[in-house]
C-alpha cells in the first residue's frame, strides 16, 4: 500500500499595522508598500493545514503545526537580514508574530529604505520550504547608517540587552548534632561490649568445654570466632564508606565461614558433652 502524501496549506495571511488591516490569500503579495516607523506595530497570522493529496478543493483538512515558521527581513540595498520566529498553537494551526519596532529597532535605524519581506516555512511532512514572499515595507526611519559614534545595538532593543545574571544556588550541608550527643550516642553503642564479661563472669562461663584438643578443632574455633569478628568490621565498613553490593558480597564470603567452622564446632562441643554424660 503506497503512503498518503500531504500537502500544506497557507491559509488567511492577515498583515496588521495601526489603521490598516490587510488578508491575503497564498501566494497572493502586497498590492502596495507598506510604511512602517519607530512605534508602529506590526501584527501578521495565518493559519497551517495538512491536507491529503487529491482532497476535494473545500478540503480544509487538519492544523498543522510546523517544525520552523519565521518572518526574514531584507534591506534590498545591503542585502542584511533579520528573521523573527512565529508563535504556534497546535490545537488550531494558527501563527501569529508581533512585530514591535522597538525590538529589533535597531535594524530598522540602521537600515533605512525598502526592506523585503518574506514569510519562510518549515516541516518534516514537506520536502520543501514554503518560501512566501509577501511584498515590502519602507522603513521610515532616519539614516544612521552614516553615524559612526552611533551604537552596534541599542539599549531600546531588548533581545540584545543584558539579562540578569544567574546565581547558582546549592542546597546548604546538613547541620550537624553538638558533639557531646555524638559521643554519647558512641559510648552506648560500645557498652554491651562493657557488660559482656562480667555478665559472663557472674554466668560461670569457662573454657573447659571449649573443643581444643586438636589442631583441626583450634583452627576451626579461631575462624568462627574471626568471622564474628569480621561481621562487625563489615556493618562497620558499610555505614563508614562501602556501598550495599560489595558489602553484600564480603558478607556473603564471611557467612559461608561462619557457617562450616560455627557447625564444626559446635558439634565437636556436643560430641565432648555427649561422651562426659557417659562416663558418668
Amino acid at each position: 500500500m503506497d503512503p498518503i502524501s500531504y500537502i500544506i496549506r497557507l491559509s488567511s495571511f492577515q498583515p496588521l499595522i495601526p489603521s490598516l488591516s490587510i488578508s491575503l490569500t497564498y501566494p497572493e503579495q502586497l498590492n502596495r508598500r507598506l510604511s512602517l516607523a519607530q512605534g508602529d506595530l506590526l501584527k501578521l497570522s495565518f493559519r497551517l493545514h495538512l491536507i491529503p493529496e487529491g482532497s476535494s478543493e473545500g478540503d480544509e483538512g487538519k492544523p498543522h503545526k510546523a517544525h520552523q515558521a519565521f518572518l526574514r527581513l531584507r534591506h534590498i540595498e545591503t542585502g542584511d537580514e533579520v528573521s523573527r520566529p512565529f508563535s504556534s498553537s497546535a490545537a488550531t494551526g494558527r501563527y501569529k508574530l508581533d512585530l514591535k519596532l522597538k525590538r529589533g529597532g535597531t535594524f530598522f535605524k540602521n537600515h533605512p529604505g525598502r526592506l523585503e519581506v518574506t514569510l519562510i516555512i518549515g516541516s518534516f511532512q514537506s520536502s520543501s520550504p514554503i518560501i512566501y514572499p509577501l511584498g515590502e515595507i519602507t522603513s521610515a526611519f532616519p539614516d544612521l547608517s552614516q553615524n559612526k559614534d552611533a551604537p552596534e545595538f541599542s539599549p531600546e532593543d531588548e533581545e540584545w540587552t543584558l539579562r540578569p545574571e544567574i546565581h547558582h544556588i546549592f542546597r546548604e550541608d546538613q547541620k550537624m548534632p553538638p558533639l557531646f550527643l555524638s559521643q554519647v550516642f558512641a559510648a552506648l553503642t560500645f557498652s554491651p561490649w562493657l557488660l559482656l564479661l562480667p555478665l559472663w563472669a557472674y554466668l560461670g562461663a569457662n573454657t573447659k568445654r571449649a573443643p581444643w584438643s586438636s589442631p583441626i578443632e583450634l583452627a576451626s574455633n579461631i575462624l568462627f570466632l574471626g568471622s564474628l569478628v569480621g561481621f562487625a568490621y563489615i556493618y562497620a565498613m558499610y555505614w563508614l564508606r562501602v556501598t550495599l553490593f560489595p558489602t553484600l558480597g564480603a558478607l556473603a564470603a564471611v557467612g559461608l565461614v561462619a557457617l562450616f567452622t560455627g557447625q564444626h564446632s559446635l558439634s565437636a562441643l556436643a560430641r565432648r558433652r555427649v561422651k562426659e554424660t557417659k562416663k558418668e
